[in-house]
């Protein structure tokens, strides 16, 4: 028995939706804890006193925070448009299509999961019946 077309669409985009949300907690997760270590840095280095070597670590604490939040807005950044390709596949837009599909071919290199997911994804999206779908009068669901 085949499946429909929509149900397809709705687990993708729900897959979608949840895949990116996880890496929308991990950047503000990693976010939170690398804008904590800057702070952190510069208070054991007052604390400490001034040697050559108390300088040097705060100053690596301040790096490392600084690079730590910096990949941590990288992954938010890279997460929100899943989240919104999972939205606009929800509510049938023709746009979401295009998103999607370039999503899925970035995701392909994220083993495991994300290969699962992006290669599902690009299954579904060059389906035919999918095209006809999102370009097509939106379904009554």
């Amino acid at each position: 028995m085949k499946t429909p077309m929509t149900t397809h669409l709705k687990v993708l985009a729900c897959l979608l939706i949840g895949f990116h949300i996880a890496g929308c907690i991990f950047g503000v997760a990693t976010i939170t804890l690398g804008s904590a270590l800057v702070p952190a840095g510069a208070v054991a280095g007052s604390v400490t006193g001034s040697t050559t070597a108390t300088v040097a670590t705060t100053g690596m604490g301040a790096l490392m925070g600084g690079f730590i939040a910096a990949f941590g807005m990288f992954a938010l950044i890279i997460s929100l448009p899943g989240v919104i390709a999972g939205w606009g596949l929800l509510t049938y837009r023709p746009w979401a299509r295009t998103l999607t599909i370039i999503l899925s071919i970035l995701n392909v290199v994220t083993f495991p999961l994300g290969t699962a997911l992006g290669v599902y994804g690009l299954l579904i999206m060059f389906n035919p019946e999918c095209e006809q779908l999102l370009y097509s009068a939106r379904p009554v669901s």
